[in-house]
């Protein structure tokens, strides 16, 4: 998710030698005002001048990965949690029960937002009509749709009108006939009003958010439902439709493909983008500006688009080849990116954070540094692509966008190495001794998730070796592409791969308390 959340990630990113993220100050670069792209986003970054930041340590060394065994690597049955009570309007992550709902999965959403706004992107209100395709789970007499702050006016099921409720951040609906188990139905949500973001710790607010010019949304953990009915868990994993209306001054852009932009003839446009693979709610974004577009073509096919407001566009250089040089250089490490698309939209707003929104992460205006486009890459194959089911798991996000944030700088920096970064890491952290693994809801960001994370990937490699280390990282991003899986998926699979015991290595890095010493 976000790489180095708020001040704090700062502060240990620095320690790990992760680069600040001041505003950048690039030459400009010519671009064109023509689109096909998304967005997401990446936190703020750390001073380069504290002293507690040394020279990143680079590597000379070469991770040598292999290519997964395909007997390693078979079909798997869905990961997705269990669902809560059937019919329940609380979810099965005991860190947010009141996000996330019982007895389906959604399979698709597809939602048509008609957003007032200013002529400068600013959101006055939104009307707009959200249609799920979902399955039960379990037979159902009614269900809940989690939805914060916004009116709805009417529900359609099967193309019939349906009693609902709307109270404490939930749709209650009542169909006319209890619908049975592993059935498939679509609902309509029609609905209106002004989003609200709702305020999220030191990150500041998460949702559906606007200030004088601009207009986005980053939700991690739980802030989908601040702008469109949803079940909103990371094991519930559904595909995107995105139509956007707009003022034709502005382009609105979201998550996947960008598939048309049409004017309506009343002086608005629609812009459509689809997210074909499935995505977790809280990585649904929606940006909103005057924006310019460069396009380009990476590695493998894969379309590269970078979005960046007209009023900063002559402050960023072109991010193309950049995108092109990680996108090889991760590709080698981790296996075949798992989108068709990737590319950063920029928000005109000093959030202080990036998030990785699916195939298109956001950043504030002054949280763009290349470890934290590093970082954001990572995260579409570990955090977007495989998703944790639970949020304790986070750290197979942090820990891995970390960790492979320091490859890429080490490997460019051209001086000590992966593992004397990593010895430098574990000797001079935060100070953070809390867990990694079910860190609690009020530590889900902190450092410790991130740093230690990392320190465990880097454990693991030194304990089983290059090859097998590779091969599990290969592996896990292709066993579990496009799905949702645990911690003690990931340890299963790395004794699998290394023919080793590892309970030992993983109950002392993922556990509370002093973490212990790297060997050497």
């Amino acid at each position: 998710m976000r790489s180095m959340r708020a001040r704090w990630a700062i502060v240990w990113v620095a320690a790990v030698v992760l680069a600040s993220c001041a505003s950048d100050d690039n030459g400009g670069a010519e671009s064109s005002k023509s689109a096909d792209g998304t967005s997401s986003v990446e936190t703020g970054g750390s001073d380069p001048s504290d002293p507690a930041v040394s020279a990143p340590p680079s590597s000379s060394q070469n991770p040598s990965p292999t290519t997964p065994d395909s007997d390693l690597a078979p079909e798997t049955d869905d990961t997705r949690p269990g669902s809560a009570t059937a019919g329940s309007d609380e979810g099965v992550d005991p860190y947010f029960p009141a996000s996330g709902n019982g007895g389906y999965d959604v399979e698709h959403y597809q939602l048509a937002i008609d957003a007032d706004t200013d002529t400068d992107g600013s959101t006055k209100s939104i009307d707009a009509v959200a249609t799920l395709t979902i399955t039960s789970t379990d037979d159902l007499a009614s269900f809940s749709l989690d939805l914060e702050a916004l009116e709805v006016r009417s529900v359609r099921l099967g193309g019939n009108d349906v009693e609902f409720r709307q109270r404490a951040g939930e749709i209650r609906i009542t169909p006319e006939q209890t619908i049975t188990a592993n059935e498939t139905f679509d609902v309509e949500v029609s609905y209106d009003g002004q989003p609200q973001p709702k305020p999220y710790g030191s990150l500041g607010n998460i949702g559906w958010s606007s200030n004088e010019t601009s207009t986005w949304v980053v939700s991690e953990p739980n802030g989908a439902a601040t702008w469109f009915p949803s079940n909103d868990q990371p094991g519930d994993k559904a595909t995107f439709r995105f139509e956007i209306t707009v003022p034709e001054s502005l382009e609105a852009v979201a998550n996947g493909r960008m598939v048309s932009d049409a004017a309506t003839g009343d002086g608005r446009r629609t812009w459509v983008w689809d997210m074909d693979a499935p995505m977790a709610t809280y990585l649904a974004t929606v940006v909103i500006d005057d924006l310019t577009f460069d396009t380009g073509e990476g590695p493998d096919g894969i379309r590269l688009r970078d979005a960046v407001p007209d009023t900063l566009s002559a402050s960023y250089d072109d991010f193309t080849k950049l995108h092109t040089d990680m996108l090889e250089y991760f590709t080698e490490l981790f296996g075949p990116y798992p989108f068709d698309e990737y590319g950063i939209v920029v928000v005109d707003a000093r959030l202080g954070l990036a998030l990785e929104t699916q195939t298109f992460s956001v950043f504030g205006s002054g949280a763009i540094s290349e470890v934290i486009l590093a970082h954001e890459l990572v995260h579409q194959w570990f955090g977007d692509s495989v998703t944790p089911v639970y949020w304790r798991d986070i750290w197979l996000n942090e820990g891995f966008a970390t960790y492979g944030q320091l490859m890429w700088t080490s490997e460019q920096s051209g001086s000590p190495g992966i593992d004397e970064s990593m010895r430098r890491l574990a000797t001079g952290g935060s100070g953070d001794t809390s867990a990694v693994v079910d860190p609690g809801a009020d530590n889900l960001f902190g450092s410790s998730v991130y740093y230690r994370g990392a320190l465990t990937l880097h454990a693991l490699r030194l304990d089983i070796g290059d090859d097998a280390f590779f091969q599990t990282v290969r592996t896990w991003a292709e066993r579990y592409r496009h799905a949702n899986a645990t911690t003690d998926d990931f340890i299963a699979l790395a004794e699998e791969v290394s023919g080793k015991q590892l309970d030992e290595l993983f109950d002392a890095w993922l556990s509370a308390g002093p973490p212990p010493r790297l060997p050497n």
